[in-house]
């Protein structure tokens, strides 16, 4: 597998700036009202019309949100795309990205390009199977409670169920891949491989990695990527 890195809740310019010189080019933005990391639109906005590069890809976070919502900020997004002298072509580098089990209509008529976040009562199969679904997010709580319980095997047959769905479809505009969700932290189990294979790592900006709230200790942040790329990509 290749070795990509996502860094999740980016809520300034410099968290981004730092981890692309350490070769990471996926980014998350967290639009989630109760979440630590949660960044206004107009921060968003100034973010990318700063940094924007177009060999990365962005992901907009949300949970539970509105529709109307989701399109407003599509809509300002495209605004500032423009002020920067990029066209809506350029809308294929923004990926949503989705933690809730909705019906599979609202999936499907998203308006971008979205992965979702792996939810035992969410109906995978027809969820990977939407014209715009490029991918599946699995937090690693899920993989070490199904392995606590017995019941790992069981998930990774659905999770490769997924994947050869996606595979058959012929019509990704992304490829379609899974993206394992890990702490800083994380002790990944050397046997993972065994039942599942995984295309991005995400990690979360989390006080693991602060020196206080929303205060990244960098130096920490990049000892901690370098260690990643040196373990868990050997298990996985």
């Amino acid at each position: 597998m290749g070795e990509t890195l996502k860094i999740s809740g980016i809520y300034n310019s410099e968290i981004l700036n730092r981890t692309s010189l350490e070769g990471v080019n996926h980014f998350a933005f967290d639009f989630r009202v109760r979440s630590p990391n949660f960044l206004p639109e107009y921060s968003f906005k100034e973010i990318i019309e700063k940094n924007f590069n177009h060999q990365a890809k962005y992901y907009l976070h949300y949970q539970d949100e509105k529709d109307f919502m989701i399109n407003r900020l599509i809509d300002e997004l495209k605004k500032s795309l423009h002020s920067i002298g990029r066209g809506q072509e350029y809308l294929k580098n923004f990926i949503l990205q989705f933690s809730d089990a909705r019906e599979v209509s609202f999936y499907e008529n998203c308006a971008l390009n979205f992965i979702w976040e792996y939810h035992p009562l969410g109906d995978i199969e027809r969820i990977v199977q939407c014209k715009n679904n490029c991918g599946i997010l699995i937090p690693y709580d899920y993989i070490q409670n199904a392995a606590n319980d017995g019941s790992l095997q069981n998930m990774a047959i659905k999770i490769l169920r997924a994947r050869q769905l996606k595979g058959k479809s012929g019509k990704d505009k992304e490829p379609f891949q899974v993206t394992l969700q890990l702490d800083w932290s994380s002790d990944v189990l050397p046997s993972l491989s065994e039942f599942l294979s995984f295309d991005i790592i995400d990690l979360p900006i989390n006080s693991n990695i602060e020196s206080s709230y929303r205060n990244v200790d960098y130096t920490n942040m990049i000892n901690s990527l370098a260690d990643i790329k040196k373990i868990a990509f050997q298990n996985i």
